[in-house]
């Protein structure tokens, strides 16, 4: 399985202890695909600046910084877990939906 990480929006403060362009919001996707399926796990991360506390400026900011961010406020494994058994039921289906028999 290959994992992937996007970072579809990054919500700034414009101003923030003394700092500009703060991330305070992270809107991700996490991917898990395996021979052309995939399935995904959507969600924010909130983050908090304290002055003082190292700070990277936004346009210095990298995705392994972001990245690293993230992963430190999701359980990674079970997003993992979840996108592997996603992708499973995609490849071998344990139900259906069927019309009703009348």
């Amino acid at each position: 399985m290959d994992y992937a990480w996007d970072f579809v929006q990054l919500e700034c403060k414009k101003e923030s202890e003394g700092q500009q362009d703060v991330v305070f919001v992270v809107h991700w996707r996490f991917t898990g695909s395996e021979d052309g399926v995939s399935s995904s796990v959507i969600g924010t991360s909130n983050f908090h600046y304290e002055e003082g506390s190292p700070f990277i400026p936004f346009a210095n900011l990298t995705e392994s910084d972001v990245q690293g961010w993230v992963e430190s406020k999701v359980d990674l494994d079970d997003m993992k877990a979840q996108v592997s058994a996603e992708v499973a039921e995609q490849r071998t289906p344990t139900t259906e939906s069927l019309a009703p028999p009348w």
